[in-house]
């Protein structure tokens, strides 16, 4: 399924998720600091937090239930963030420290990547998203809700 996240403030906090139609399938909220996010998406709803105030993993909670993690790793000119979630191990890197497209691998070893998500400039604050139909949109919605914190992250670490 493709779709495209954009923002709908100056603050780019708020978000709407939309598909190629322009119908809207949910929304990211983010706390003014980005680092916490609501995300909704076809009734569902997921919250992503800090798993401590200093700390770059995340939690996936939804129902008030922890369902998953993720871990940014920046320490590297191929920075990536690693999730796991429903005891799989999603990767979504970048070919580079500079790229404006990710790709979403299913083992950190394999060859072929998922899905995609892109960017779609240096000053634009939008993102589209090409992820199979077997995963659930609620979680591609988080995955590209933990890529925008990421994005965020590795700017001041480059910075």
């Amino acid at each position: 399924m493709i779709y495209t996240v954009k923002s709908t403030d100056i603050w780019m906090t708020r978000y709407a998720v939309t598909d190629e139609n322009g119908e809207k399938l949910g929304s990211i909220e983010k706390n003014m600091w980005h680092t916490n996010a609501t995300v909704k998406a076809v009734n569902q709803q997921a919250f992503v937090k800090s798993e401590k105030w200093y700390s770059t993993r995340k939690v996936i909670e939804q129902n008030g239930e922890t369902v998953g993690s993720a871990d940014f790793k920046t320490s590297s000119f191929k920075p990536r963030i690693v999730i796991e979630y429903k005891g799989r191990t999603f990767h979504v890197k970048a070919k580079d420290l500079w790229e404006r497209t990710y790709f979403l691998y299913l083992d950190e070893h394999a060859d072929q990547p998922i899905g995609e998500i892109r960017k779609r400039g240096f000053w634009d604050s939008s993102y589209e998203s090409d992820m199979p139909d077997n995963i659930d949109l609620w979680f591609q919605v988080v995955l590209v809700s933990l890529l925008m914190t990421f994005d965020t992250l590795k700017t001041t670490v480059v910075s």
